[in-house]
């Protein structure tokens, strides 16, 4: 019998799993560093949503409401995804963007955004087999 998942908000007591799953997404970051980003985060309108089965974190996800001009309700940005390794392909991320629709549903939003870089064929492959459609590009550049 598979283990039960389980889709709640992160918290402090995660911190370790949340940096070793940023770690495995390409963002490399230390556990001690968790609780600003964590801060931060929460001081705005975002969300830290974490998927577990039995008490092992096994996928992360984050998100943002944003009030948009060009939109008459707010919007919801799927802005961090990640899957552990060793459970893709298991409904891990489903549930986590499940959750994260039920979010921005709650919180009045008529629309969710997903980014994610060119060179993730596999996430972009997710994204369309979940319903999103690709209606855009992204451009960015480093501040210092």
């Amino acid at each position: 019998m598979s283990a039960v998942l389980v889709v709640s908000h992160g918290t402090l007591t995660d911190a370790a799993a949340m940096a070793a799953l940023l770690t495995q997404l390409g963002y490399p970051v230390d556990a001690d560093a968790m609780p600003l980003r964590l801060q931060r985060l929460s001081a705005g309108r975002g969300v830290v949503l974490l998927a577990t089965q039995d008490v092992r974190v096994v996928g992360l996800a984050t998100a943002h409401v944003l009030s948009v001009i060009n939109r008459e309700r707010d919007v919801c940005w799927l802005t961090a995804m990640v899957v552990d390794e060793t459970e893709r392909r298991a409904g891990v991320g489903r549930a986590l963007v499940a959750a994260v629709e039920a979010h921005a549903r709650a919180q009045g939003c008529e629309w969710l955004s997903v980014t994610t870089h060119e060179r993730r064929a596999d996430a972009q492959a997710f994204y369309r087999g979940i319903g999103m459609a690709q209606t855009g590009r992204r451009f960015g550049k480093a501040l210092d």
